[in-house]
């Protein structure tokens, strides 16, 4: 785990998968994001819990829904 920050930004970098689930995906069940990133994120967790990110389609769902979440919201 690493975290970088300088004064706009704070950049949390997780490695593990395991920790995703148990630190990470709890942590936005209990402070939610805002509209449709909070759905974005459930959708890649779902995605990931399926273990589609390993298979090619699923991974450029995931890709895709990243790519959407600040700006060029896609719909999946």
């Amino acid at each position: 785990m690493v975290i970088l920050k300088n004064l706009r930004e704070v950049r949390f970098v997780v490695y593990k998968y395991n920790d995703i689930l148990v630190k990470i995906l709890p942590l936005f069940k209990n402070y939610p994001l805002q509209g449709v990133k909070n759905e974005d994120l459930e959708k890649i967790a779902i995605l990931m819990e399926n273990k589609s990110h390993f298979n090619s389609n699923g991974l450029k769902k995931v890709c895709l829904l990243k790519a959407g979440m600040n700006k060029g919201r896609v719909h999946l």
